[in-house]
């Protein structure tokens, strides 16, 4: 029967026998036997010695026992096993920088490896570079017979750049070395807005995207994507919250999404600010190989994989007292200042000094929204700064922050924010009070 890469084919292949002869090879230096092997991971002797030999295919769950028995991991198996595919001395084993893979043409299973070109501009958020690949990275970990994962990071000038935060990196490319077309194209954001591309980076951007499966954007990386013409009229995108509004006034034929973590429409995705960019790299692994390997991956990361609520979790929900300053400052004040107390329109209308009528158009003209509306995102801050640096009931919570009652804590978060006040102190409340 021909070996169609799955466990338990008959026939020789060479992957499996270099895997084999790197498990029998680190079983002989921690001198263990075969069969002792066996009965620690629950496997006839037989099975363990045909792995061995080659003439089966570990499972992964196999795997993850023998290296675990041996004191070693998955992935310097399969390092030590592609040693010996090259032929070269196989040394103490260390974590491989480019698992499962050498090179364009694909690696250790035999499978061509899926380009992923990350675009980055002057002043990038290196965490959105270093989340992206740091996910990949995991997934080519695990990756045993499916497509692996080769990243290349471009930049215009194709040399050494610092980051927004000072932190210093190299390129893989320039775009002018950076010819081969990509299986996906991520366009990275810059610390704020950038400024429009030069014209040379907008030709290599839009050549990259029409010739790739799906292109995108993290953060603020979805202005780039606009100047060049990349989002068509329509198109559902999302970016950093602080910068929803301004992309939508910019691209005003798009469909801007700015409490969405990442969005998906068609071959076209986008995620929110900064870290979302892993979000976002969860959701290629999934939709590239199936929900169990991106779960994998977001568990050895330390993270969600699909986390609950949107942006709205992460701003500020006061953000409408930077939005103006004017005769309405005194209310917002008191409003701040007298959580529990009247805060009813017309009471308002009074510490204004101006009619109930004439506040509500204030607010509407100044922050966009009513003074009940204001009250209540006021309401909600409170009580996130009291989740987050406390550890006082959500009763006693509601009741300073001025809800009524928990259930109404409780609506007013799923509402705006997405997650119940318990799930968001589970979140973000500080170490100091866990």
């Amino acid at each position: 029967m021909p070996s169609n890469g799955l466990p338990g084919g008959t026939n020789k292949n060479a992957v499996d026998v270099q895997v084999g002869e790197a498990i029998r090879s680190l079983r002989i230096e921690r001198e263990r036997n075969a069969r002792s092997l066996a009965e620690q991971i629950g496997v006839p002797v037989s099975r363990l010695e045909a792995i061995e030999a080659g003439t089966i295919r570990a499972s992964a769950s196999e795997l993850y026992d023998i290296a675990k028995v041996l004191g070693t991991t998955i992935s310097d198996l399969l390092r030590a096993a592609r040693e010996r595919q090259r032929g070269s001395p196989i040394d103490s084993p260390t974590y491989p920088s480019q698992p499962l893979f050498d090179g364009p043409m694909g690696g250790l299973n035999g499978e061509r490896a899926v380009l992923v070109t990350i675009f980055a501009p002057s002043n990038v958020h290196l965490l959105e570079v270093a989340g992206v690949r740091d996910a990949l990275f995991e997934a080519n970990c695990k990756i045993l017979f499916g497509q692996p994962y080769r990243i290349r990071l471009v930049t215009e000038d194709g040399t050494p750049a610092h980051s927004a935060s000072g932190v210093k990196f190299v390129p893989d490319a320039s775009i002018q070395e950076a010819t081969q077309p990509s299986d996906t194209l991520i366009v990275v954001g810059p610390y704020g807005v950038p400024d429009p591309p030069s014209e040379v980076v907008t030709r290599w951007l839009r050549e990259q995207a029409m010739h790739s499966r799906r292109y995108g954007s993290t953060c603020t990386g979805a202005f780039l994507l606009g100047h060049a013409g990349l989002l068509s009229s329509g198109l559902c995108v999302t970016t950093h919250w602080q910068y929803a509004d301004r992309l939508a006034a910019d691209y005003p034929h798009i469909q801007v999404a700015p409490d969405r973590i990442f969005v998906r429409d068609g071959s076209v995705f986008s995620s929110a600010g900064v870290a979302a960019s892993i979000d976002l790299a969860f959701s290629l692994i999934e939709e590239d190989h199936g929900r169990a390997l991106a779960l994998w991956v977001a568990r050895r990361l330390v993270v969600f994989l699909k986390r609950p609520g949107g942006q709205s979790q992460f701003s500020a929900a006061l953000i409408a007292q930077t939005a103006a300053t004017g005769p309405i400052d005194r209310v917002r004040l008191h409003i701040l200042e007298n959580p529990r107390g009247d805060l009813g329109l017309t009471a308002l209308a009074g510490v204004a000094g101006v009619t109930p009528r004439h506040l509500s158009r204030l607010f509407q003209a100044e922050l966009g929204i009513s003074p009940a509306a204001y009250v209540e995102l006021t309401g909600i801050d409170i009580a996130r700064g009291l989740l987050e640096g406390s550890t006082s009931p959500i009763k006693r919570i509601a009741y300073a922050a001025g809800f009524g009652s928990t259930a109404t804590l409780r609506r007013a978060f799923l509402r705006k924010i997405g997650v119940t006040p318990v799930e968001y102190r589970l979140r973000f409340q500080t170490t100091q009070f866990r």
